[in-house]
């Protein structure tokens, strides 16, 4: 469920998507590869930093629909995005995290832009949220084409 306070954007054609690309290898991530994922995010939850996500979460995650991609770099996967279905008709590139000791590299927008073209190769409605004041995240939804939607229907 969608915060309220999140801004939403759309990108409704895949000709809107500029594409980034640094030619990492991105992939569908398994539960191992996530967990060490969660791990360089260094996250402040100790379960999430010691144990990962458990089999049931990563089985309701699956059941849901959503799909983790991970983009490595010397085989640590250091970037993550997930698709979520929210319609049928939408599907919105999630979740978007990277490690620390990789940010301010372009790393996130190369995730995102892979996230959504999958989205819109699947002839659904691309989207992405965040907060108003997630500066770095606005950053990378705009400069990828993404457009704010005024209509929250």
């Amino acid at each position: 469920m969608r915060n309220p306070e999140e801004i939403i954007f759309e990108i409704n054609n895949i000709s809107e998507l500029k594409e980034y690309k640094l030619n990492h290898k991105i992939e569908l991530a398994n539960r191992h590869s996530f967990n060490k994922h969660l791990r360089l995010c260094k996250p402040i939850h100790k379960r999430l930093f010691f144990k990962g996500a458990s089999k049931k979460d990563w089985k309701s995650w699956l059941n849901e629909g959503t799909e983790y991609y991970l983009l490595f770099i010397d085989d640590k996967p250091v970037a993550r995005c997930a698709i979520e279905r929210y319609t049928d008709a939408a599907w919105e590139a999630a979740d978007v995290k990277t490690a620390l000791d990789y940010r301010n590299k372009g790393l996130s927008k190369e995730v995102v832009s892979f996230v959504t073209r999958k989205i819109l190769e699947q002839g659904k409605v691309a989207t992405c949220s965040t907060m108003p004041d997630n500066y770095a995240m606005l950053k990378v939804i705009e400069s990828l084409g993404y457009k704010r939607k005024y209509d929250y229907d």
